[in-house]
């Protein structure tokens, strides 16, 4: 017999529990999520990957994520693949080895054939051959694990077979088994009772060994492109021509991480060095471990008398049910407690609201993710301030473990309303015991992407989650692209990083993050110092790339103002010179009349006076606008380009004016450029406008302007006739001298009726007896019945 190499059985026992330990503790060993993807100055300090830092210490892959980390929750997924391998393994090989000593002569056959023939050729190039469809790697995560693991089991199993039928037939030949055959033991009680406690060692040793090939033939497959939890091939698309292709399972794997680090070796060597590492550790510890289990022949009933031969068979079992029990409860808690636990926190939540304590309430929520804390501070904020009365319901629990996720059923009662109900899904985590509120969907967890946080399924890899992730990609592109115009404009400071961007997955979760705001809801796009830039989903959805970073250059700039200036505003000159010269082929400022509409033009002293962080988007994009047209105004009229922090005084002593005189010039400059952008300015456009259109604008104006009430009623619809009028008197007695109105643009619309109307853009300027001017674009509807104009609806107007 051979001497047992305890050395082997030790080394490898030291890699596996290593690897087994970072598994456990991933959560305390890393300090990032392994999908969160950095770009902590993308503009600053460069895009990823990211070389070894104090930040990254093993540097991240081309996506930003942290290598580490995911090297640390990688080795769960990579350890569970290398286990179903393993098991599916063994689970055929030992009833085929059973049946090969017991079973007919020809079961032992086919077990030979079977193994002569899955050997004559590479098992690898067959796993090439059929897993590298593109379709197979988008059926998901668990179908792509159950045919690949399939498929490898089908390749390797008689091998191992083979190598078990071998023990059992010299086992069949010691006299201890001719002695139990001849005392009448069954076939099952002479394997049960006297094969396999001799067999057991040699199915560890297999086990260990067959771990090792597992994890070899991921990484090759890996080399390869194939990833065993499947794939999907993303197109990050970006229309400057930075287009990506990349295949992940989306899920943290060593595999993936092996596989999409594979072009970068000499480029960006550290992407690919430490998943190699890892897989290096793991099959040398493996091959070790089953080298050391090799020369084992300890049997079941010697470790029996070794650990607990003194103690009875219900405490045998007891032992190890009460350690798996103390498991369980660190680190998943115990399932039977969730229910309670979990509506004992709902409870404490709405006692804190009832309270005004929102400490206590801060106290019940628990999120590492940017923003996800302050949203939930932010609505608690607003209840509290309204003094309502609040019920938190728990419905729809389900999860597993330390995460759960449940619906919470929210009533609000605010001082003289209605009751008011609302409900929003949520994770809830648990830690040493006690449950906290995540505040976001379990079944969606935070992702990241270029310090964008998008919220995905990381585990679905299928064609149904690239939507979401292009969105994602999109809007991270568009950010970098906008940071880095903006950024050289406040070189005076120490530079800040670009700050996060948060994209909420819904309108309901943008309207609890906006806490209950109308106008952070309507905005879109929101900046609050020191959190991250908040987007609502529908922010980029039908708009125009340059839009989108159009909006996101303004929110930089507030960050940038703040974080190097000091300043809560931002300089009209800095802002309108930066959006004066985006189009440098264009020869005057390009003004959108339409993203005008609903707001009265800004005096100059209002351009200066207002803070950033009270401009909505509507407001925002007139306000860039009348900041663009007085940067083009203040560079027509000097010899030089302004410089951006001059004052209203300091402008105007250069222009040679005095203060008020040149917000009067001002406005008329910006009044006379929008009406430039009417279709009656252009002669080749005037044969495209309706007939009698803008006429019938212009008529409409005479009429409030004559005080012709008949005149103005009679291009009313009978349905918003009374609300016409209505504001007609009103306008009268406020001593309204004068209204004019400019016809801009239109658009036609026909809906399922064939019914055509139009959406007019117009100027509308009206002065009072006081002197008071107001002045901006409204939107207009109208419609030709029997070759009449009529306007439809209630008035579209800034004088309420």
């Amino acid at each position: 017999m051979r001497r047992p190499r305890r050395a082997y059985l030790i080394a490898g026992g030291l890699l596996i529990g290593l690897i087994f330990l970072m598994m456990i503790f991933a959560d305390q060993l890393t300090t990032v999520s392994p999908l969160y993807r950095d770009a902590h100055s993308s503009i600053l300090d460069g895009v990823p990957p990211f070389a070894p830092d104090k930040s990254h210490w093993l540097g991240t892959d081309l996506a930003g994520r942290d290598v580490w980390s995911r090297i640390a929750y990688g080795a769960r997924w990579s350890m569970l693949f290398a286990f179903l391998i393993m098991a599916a393994r063994l689970a055929v090989a030992i009833p085929a080895a059973f049946l090969s000593a017991f079973g007919p002569k020809r079961a032992g056959w086919a077990v030979d054939r079977l193994y002569v023939m899955t050997s004559a050729i590479p098992p690898l190039v067959i796993y090439i051959l059929l897993l590298s469809s593109q379709r197979l790697r988008l059926i998901g995560l668990w179908p792509s694990v159950v045919l690949t693991v399939s498929l490898l089991t089908l390749m390797e199993w008689p091998r191992v077979a083979v190598v078990l039928k071998g023990r059992v037939a010299s086992l069949m030949a010691e006299p201890f088994i001719e002695g139990a055959i001849a005392v009448g033991n069954s076939r099952w009680q002479l394997f049960r009772g006297h094969l396999f406690p001799h067999l057991w060692p040699v199915i560890l040793q297999l086990a260990a060994a067959e771990m090792a090939r597992a994890l070899v033939v991921i990484a090759q497959l890996a080399l390869f492109g194939i990833l065993v939890g499947g794939g999907v091939i993303t197109i990050m698309m970006d229309a400057r021509g930075n287009d990506t292709y990349v295949v992940s399972s989306g899920i943290p794997e060593w595999g993936t991480l092996l596989g999409e680090g594979r072009y970068e070796v000499l480029a960006h060597p550290w992407i690919a060095f430490s998943p190699a590492v890892a897989f290096l550790i793991g099959i040398t510890g493996f091959s070790l471990l089953s080298q050391g289990l090799e020369t084992i022949t300890i049997t079941v009933q010697e470790i029996k008398e070794a650990t607990t031969a003194k103690l009875s068979r219900k405490w045998r079992w007891a032992i190890p049910a009460l350690a798996a029990c103390a498991l369980l409860w660190y680190y998943q808690g115990l399932p039977w407690g969730r229910q309670a636990a979990i509506e004992a926190l709902a409870a404490r939540q709405a006692a804190a609201l009832n309270a005004g304590d929102l400490d206590a309430y801060a106290s019940t929520i628990r999120s590492d993710l940017p923003g996800a804390r302050e949203d939930l501070l932010r609505w608690a904020g607003a209840i509290v301030a309204d003094g309502a009365e609040v019920e938190v319901g728990v419905h729809h629990l389900t999860g597993k473990g330390s995460k759960a996720k449940a619906t919470w059923e929210i009533r609000v009662r605010r001082p003289g309303q209605s009751t008011e109900g609302n409900s929003r899904e949520t994770v809830l985590v648990r830690h040493w015991g006690r449950w906290y509120d995540a505040g976001e969907a379990f079944a969606q967890l935070e992702g990241f992407s270029v310090d964008v946080t998008a919220v995905f399924n990381p585990v679905d890899p299928t064609a149904q989650a690239i939507p979401l992730r292009d969105m994602v990609t999109f809007l991270s592109s568009a950010a970098d692209n906008a940071f880095a115009e903006v950024e050289p404009l406040f070189p005076a400071a120490p530079g800040a990083p670009r700050p996060q961007l948060k994209l909420y997955p819904t309108i309901n979760a943008w309207t609890w993050a906006s806490g209950g705001s109308k106008e952070v809801i309507s905005s879109g796009i929101w900046y609050t110092s020191g959190e991250p830039i908040r987007v609502s989903p529908a922010f980029i959805r039908g708009i125009k790339r340059w839009d989108v970073e159009r909006s996101l250059a303004y929110e930089f700039m507030k960050y940038l103002a703040e974080t190097r200036l000091g300043q809560t505003q931002v300089s009209p000159l800095l802002l309108g010179g930066w959006d004066l010269h985006q189009d440098p082929g264009m020869s005057s400022y390009r003004i959108d009349v339409s993203r005008l509409a609903g707001n009265a033009i800004f005096t100059l002293d209002e351009l200066y006076a207002i803070t950033s962080q009270k401009l909505t988007q509507e407001r925002q994009f007139l306000y860039a606008t009348q900041a663009g047209l007085l940067a083009e105004y203040a560079e027509k009229h000097l010899p030089e380009r302004p410089i951006p922090s001059l004052t209203i005084a300091q402008l105007a002593e250069r222009l040679g004016t005095a203060p008020g005189a040149l917000g009067e010039s001002y406005r008329a400059y910006v009044l006379e450029r929008i009406m430039s952008e009417s279709l009656l300015m252009i002669p080749a456009a005037r044969p495209r406008i309706p007939a009698g259109l803008a006429e019938a604008v212009e008529a409409r104006g005479e009429a409030v302007a004559d005080g012709d009430e008949a005149g103005f009623g009679a291009m009313a619809d009978p349905v918003g006739l009374t609300s016409q009028v209505d504001w007609f008197k009103r306008l009268r007695q406020a001593g309204v001298t004068k209204y004019t109105t400019t016809f801009l643009d239109f658009a036609e619309t026909r809906d399922k009726d064939k019914t055509v109307t139009y959406t007019v853009p117009v100027l509308e300027q009206v002065t009072f007896a006081d002197g008071r001017q107001v002045a901006g674009v409204v939107i207009q509807r109208w419609m030709s019945v029997s070759g009449e104009w009529i306007i439809l609806g209630a008035p579209a107007t800034l004088v309420p």
